[in-house]
């Protein structure tokens, strides 16, 4: 995933993201390559998206929602309420926008762009964890305590090239994805 857009649609929250980005450039007219931006300010267009995390299902479709040029960045927009019903907390999506009605626009695809709700590494930054050295060194994140559940864990390494398991806490180098325990 290359700078991808990451989406915070919980709909409590007061850092939710209200648009989405796409750039100008790739908003063209079929016919000669001409800049949207040049010729109109708002576009009606269908939102058809894809989920990567489930081998690439066809989620559904968004029809007939409004694309606006933004001339500073010059960037268009498209307001996420307009498709958020269709996306999962944690997932990656791609999507395709096509001109809704008469097809003036070249229908164009939206770059992998993720979302996440909850902030991950801020939820397991507050857990309390302990490092277990053994013959699969790990760091284990537990729920409320030591004793509690463990949530998630990620192999531990040392000598900075992750294949040589740490043999003592204070010569973790590298550390795994982390998983769920």
């Amino acid at each position: 995933m290359k700078y991808p857009q990451v989406l915070n649609i919980r709909s409590t929250d007061t850092n939710k993201d209200d648009q989405i980005a796409i750039d100008s450039l790739d908003v063209i007219r079929d016919s000669d390559q001409v800049l949207m931006s040049t010729l109109v300010a708002t576009l009606q267009v269908d939102i058809t998206i894809w989920d990567l995390m489930t081998g690439m299902a066809a989620v559904g479709t968004a029809l007939n929602k409004t694309m606006t040029y933004q001339s500073g960045p010059d960037i268009w927009t498209i307001d996420v309420s307009d498709f958020s019903s269709l996306l999962v907390d944690k997932h990656k999506f791609v999507a395709k926008i096509s001109q809704n009605g008469s097809s003036v626009m070249r229908a164009f695809k939206l770059q992998e762009f993720v979302v996440d709700n909850d902030g991950f590494e801020a939820t397991w930054m507050t857990l309390p964890y302990q490092v277990e050295i053994n013959a699969t060194s790990q760091i284990v994140w537990y729920t409320d305590t030591f004793w509690g559940t463990p949530v998630y864990k990620a192999f531990v390494y040392q000598d900075g090239i992750g294949n040589v398991y740490a043999t003592d806490a204070s010569r973790i180098t590298h550390r795994g994805p982390i998983e769920a325990a």
